[in-house]
């Protein structure tokens, strides 16, 4: 069983042009962005439903399309990034996306194979990524997938330490992968396990 909290916005970073400068730092064009390595590359994506939490203006969106997902959904609190995205993939029926902080993300219970939070958790607090953990575990599907990013500075996916998360994720498989071209970054996937 998870806690389950009611909360507000608590959004460590709230500028949201400190935030796209953030994302974009270093990068030296716009095929560059979405030719950036992630996890998902090395997930099975065909045929299922992928949420992305904290999607920007949609990086990984497109890869997942075209490795067959059904479908994506791209969720952010950014009015600013959702309309760039917005734009970016007009006309893609399978891709949508929706303004949302984390504290009830419109979609239905176990109705998502995958949710993605990758470069994002850090920029929570304790208690905004809390709130989201136990939206993460009301949509996933059984055998479902939750993607995140852990710093390499010692703490542990939204400050949380590992004891804590598996406590949290009660009932999940708790597995690391390493990608060598994201130094700064371990990455955590938990998997829903059939109970």
């Amino acid at each position: 069983m998870h806690n389950d909290i009611t909360s507000q916005s608590r959004w460590v970073i709230t500028n949201e042009a400190e935030t796209r400068a953030t994302i974009l730092s270093g990068i030296a064009d716009e095929k560059e962005f979405y030719r950036r390595s992630s996890i998902i590359d090395f997930l099975d994506v065909k045929g299922k439903t992928v949420l992305d939490f904290g999607c920007g203006v949609g990086r990984i969106s497109k890869r997942v399309i075209e490795r067959g997902a059904k479908k994506y959904i791209g969720v952010d609190w950014s009015h600013t990034m959702l309309e760039q995205a917005r734009k970016i993939h007009a006309g893609i029926e399978v891709i949508e996306f929706i303004q949302n902080d984390g504290d009830k993300i419109p979609v239905g219970d176990v109705s998502v194979d995958i949710v993605v939070a990758e470069l994002v958790l850090q920029h929570n607090s304790k208690e905004a990524s809390l709130t989201i953990f136990n939206e993460v575990i009301r949509v996933l599907k059984e055998n479902g997938q939750f993607i995140g990013n852990i710093p390499r500075d010692g703490t542990f996916v939204g400050g949380f330490s590992e004891g804590e998360i598996r406590q949290i994720f009660t009932g999940f498989s708790l597995k690391y992968f390493e990608d060598p071209t994201v130094i700064w970054y371990l990455q955590l996937i938990l998997e829903k396990v059939k109970q």
